[in-house]
């Protein structure tokens, strides 16, 4: 039993690093560490590593790259290499001298940092344990994860580990000859197959459980940047768990796409928020990773990402709301700059997920979705049209 429990934990440990290093390691090279607080960065990190990894399928499916083991092991060397070897939001290297000058900044800003956000953090801390706990203890030695629409994504991390990366034939498993669906949750969980060496079932049991406390420490960075309150980050999470029943209502149907999709969404509002501030204009890395995670979002879970389009279009306005009212003689300037900012954002995350998408759309489900579009058009200008001519004897 024991033998068991330090296994899982190991496991744990592994998808964690797997979903922390990459995007902390991003974080570090595009945002200035006074922008975005340690834990925020850490809440927020899984979000941007799901997003890269769903390009990084993508864009090594255009050119015929295969991948496997390697790749998940340089996914966390390279991160690990990022954090030790490169300033923040700078690409020039650490010294020796500059290393403990950093060392004595961070412990002067540590001592500094309030109680209750030390507090906030450290009752996320405990949330999110309480939560893997009582996740993981729900399925104590079950062989299969729950849900009902589990078989379907194992059978997709199968053939994407059969594979090495993303496939057309569904064979043996399905006469299909196209795959569609969005895949965000199954790239993480076939790069965490293999570097941990473990078969695709049990794989999906675990990342589903490591991807559901990531989606809940995503909505605390989401919170704590919009109310500016820690407390308030965490009692939404809190809120969320205890109103899903600690994320019983996904396992039930299995929806480990939709939470990846959440998490990846939450982490996209909190990159395009920073980005639309005032004088974020110069922040050119910052808003290449939100075209980043934005185009990862698009591919990761098709629902979020549509949701992410209203939210997002919801905060644009918001944002030149504001500016054009507290802009004073700029205001025309810097809404010129927000419409930039944005419109960058949006061709560069459409550039990163366009190789998807037409492929997505060149089959049938998307031959299928325009003929649905078109008709509804069609049908609606039938109407229209009929209802406005005049009827002659």
């Amino acid at each position: 039993m024991s033998a068991n429990v330090s296994i899982l934990i190991l496991n744990v440990l592994l998808g964690l690093a797997l979903l922390l290093l990459p995007g902390m390691a991003l974080l570090r090279m595009c945002v200035p560490a006074r922008t975005l607080g340690f834990v925020c960065r850490l809440a927020v990190a899984p979000g941007i590593t799901i997003a890269l990894c769903v390009l990084l399928f993508t864009w090594c499916d255009l050119i015929s790259l295969k991948l496997g083991p390697l790749a998940s092991w340089l996914l966390i060397v390279s991160a690990l290499l990022i954090l030790l070897l490169v300033r923040p939001a700078r690409r020039s290297l650490l010294t020796v001298e500059s290393r403990k000058r950093m060392k004595r900044v961070l412990c002067w800003k540590l001592s500094r940092v309030p109680m209750s956000e030390w507090g906030a953090a450290a009752a996320l801390i405990v949330t999110l344990t309480i939560l893997l706990i009582v996740r993981f203890n729900a399925t104590w030695g079950w062989c299969v994860p729950p849900g009902f629409d589990t078989a379907q994504h194992t059978i997709i991390v199968q053939l994407l580990l059969d594979h090495h990366g993303l496939f057309k034939s569904w064979a043996p498993y399905n006469n299909a000859e196209t795959f569609t669906y969005h895949f965000g949750f199954h790239a993480m969980t076939a790069l965490f197959a293999w570097i941990s060496g473990l078969d695709a079932a049990t794989s999906v049991l675990i990342m589903a459980r490591v991807v559901g406390a990531a989606t809940a420490a995503a909505l605390f960075a989401l919170v704590r940047l919009w109310t500016r309150s820690a407390w308030g980050g965490v009692f939404a999470v809190v809120f969320w768990l205890l109103y899903s029943r600690n994320l019983y209502t996904f396992d039930e149907a299995g929806r480990w796409t939709l939470l990846t999709g959440l998490a990846v969404l939450a982490t996209a509002l909190v990159l395009l928020s920073l980005y639309l501030r005032p004088g974020a204009s110069r922040q050119a890395r910052l808003g290449l990773l939100c075209a980043i995670t934005i185009g990862g979002l698009a591919l990761a879970q098709y629902k979020s990402a549509i949701i992410f389009m209203v939210l997002a279009t919801a905060l644009f306005c918001s944002r030149c709301v504001a500016e054009f009212v507290h802009g004073g003689n700029n205001r025309f300037r810097r809404l010129v700059q927000i419409i930039l900012r944005i419109l960058s954002v949006a061709i560069l995350a459409l550039l990163f997920a366009a190789p998807r998408i037409h492929s997505v759309m060149e089959a049938k489900a998307g031959r299928h979705l325009k003929h649905i579009v078109l008709g509804f058009f069609g049908r609606n200008l039938q109407v229209g049209g009929t209802s406005c001519s005049p009827v002659w004897p």
